[in-house]
């Protein structure tokens, strides 16, 4: 029985693939270098991806910051806002109250006016332009009267 050769560093080996073929030791180390530079490649990208990942989640992260600020300083300017109203509310119906206990019909016409008047100002009107307000929000010398 004869035993199979085995192929010596020396002794010349063809492999055909694909339409490829290696069949000497330069072209193999040949094939083997690009296969190298192809995983080099791929990591490559991979870390140029998960950079530009990162930095956009870094992005996402300082953006939802923003709106997060901003959401607070608009609660803020309404919660104030609304306080304001009820205590001017408070103020009016205290001159109802007080022209209804004397009879003093002008002081009673007065009071319900204004309350008339309050009731009928939107708390958001000064937030109805929200470019005005976004580009205010956007300016840091914006000073927010609150």
């Amino acid at each position: 029985m004869k035993k199979p050769s085995v192929p010596t560093p020396q002794s010349t080996l063809k492999i055909q693939k694909g339409g490829n073929t290696i069949s000497t030791s330069a072209e193999a180390l040949n094939v083997v270098s690009q296969f190298c530079d192809l995983i080099s490649n791929a990591i490559k990208t991979c870390e140029s991806e998960q950079t530009k990942r990162e930095a956009i989640r870094a992005k996402r992260d300082i953006e939802l910051e923003k709106i997060h600020q901003t959401a607070d300083i608009i609660k803020t300017y309404l919660n104030r806002t609304f306080d304001e109203r009820a205590n001017i509310f408070n103020k009016q119906f205290e001159i109802v109250d007080e022209a209804l206990r004397t009879g003093n019909i002008q002081m009673l016409e007065l009071g319900l006016t204004h309350i008339h008047a309050l009731a009928a100002q939107s708390p958001f009107k000064n937030l109805s332009d929200l470019n005005q307000v976004q580009k205010a929000l956007l300016d840091e010398n914006t000073v927010w009267d609150i």
